[in-house]
């Protein structure tokens, strides 16, 4: 029996069937509706159009920007920093706000820009008399002050050289205050009311008190050649009663006879250590401002 070498005619059959198998399968792959060919072509024509309408919308910006004249108030563009302590021991809290005013070309007139400070919400409008502050640069810091609690606006009046004019508002700006109220009074004291008030003697706290005296009754004591005489004195109103005093006199003078005479005393009945009232010690005044509260 013969050993047969090489393939087979079916052996070789199946190999091309296979071969042809494969090839098709790989030009469906390539050129098929979704093969990669096609893919490649499409993701091109894609890019290639994406290509040219942003070039389209470049060319139209282009003459946008080269055609825009400041013919209206969107040429205008304001900005507003607003700085400052947000809580401030003053009365009247200010805020810094650095302002930039830009237009198309530049067309900005800034001698003709002002701005006002309130409390209306609303436009005020392009009546430039409506607006108190005058800009010198278009880009300044100017400082806000606030008068009392509320809600302030910043209102902007930008102008153009070529006349256009446009009205900016700013965000709402918020003060609180704080405020110090007295408590105690004047005269029980306590609270603010700790600084005592003393009497003070005045012409009302004096009275007159009648004093008539003895006069000198003769027996007294010597003394440098001269006599002391006791004197017996009644007051009838100080409250002294009587009271003896000593008379001086020379030997060779004679005795003091019966005298009577007035003097003032204090009748208010309190001393300069009586407190009348208390004063305020607190160092405020009532409702004064002790903080400001800004929100912005």
């Amino acid at each position: 029996m013969k050993n047969n070498k090489g393939i087979t005619l079916i052996a070789l059959v199946v190999t091309i069937v296979v071969l042809l198998i494969l090839a098709g399968v790989s030009i469906s792959m390539l050129t098929g509706e979704n093969g990669i060919i096609t893919q490649a072509k499409r993701a091109k024509e894609e890019t290639e159009k994406a290509t040219e309408k942003e070039k389209e919308d470049l060319k139209e910006v282009e003459d946008w920007l080269e055609n825009k004249k400041p013919d209206d108030d969107n040429s205008i563009l304001v900005n507003m920093e607003f700085s400052g302590e947000k809580e401030q021991v003053t009365t009247n809290p200010q805020l810094k706000v650095k302002i930039t005013q830009e237009s198309f070309n530049d067309q900005i007139d800034i001698e003709k820009c002002k701005w006002t400070f309130n409390t209306n919400p609303d436009e005020i409008g392009t009546d430039e008399k409506k607006y108190e502050n005058q800009f010198t640069s278009k880009e300044e810091e100017i400082l806000l002050t606030m008068q009392s609690e509320g809600t302030y606006y910043l209102h902007i009046l930008s102008k153009t050289k070529g006349g256009i004019l446009k009205e900016n508002i700013s965000s709402p700006i918020e003060l609180t205050q704080e405020k110090h109220f007295h408590t105690g009074d004047t005269s029980a004291g306590g609270g603010c009311y700790t600084k005592p008030k003393y009497h003070s003697h005045t012409s009302t706290c004096n009275s007159k008190c009648h004093v008539w005296a003895s006069g000198c009754q003769g027996g007294g004591s010597t003394q440098d050649d001269k006599i002391l005489c006791p004197v017996h004195e009644h007051h009838y109103s100080c409250g002294r009663g009587d009271v003896q005093v000593i008379y001086k006199h020379q030997k060779s003078e004679p005795h003091k006879g019966q005298y009577s005479y007035d003097h003032d005393y204090i009748s208010c009945g309190k001393s300069t250590s009586t407190i009348e009232s208390y004063e305020l010690n607190c160092g405020y005044e009532d409702e004064q401002v002790t903080k400001s509260i800004i929100k912005y």
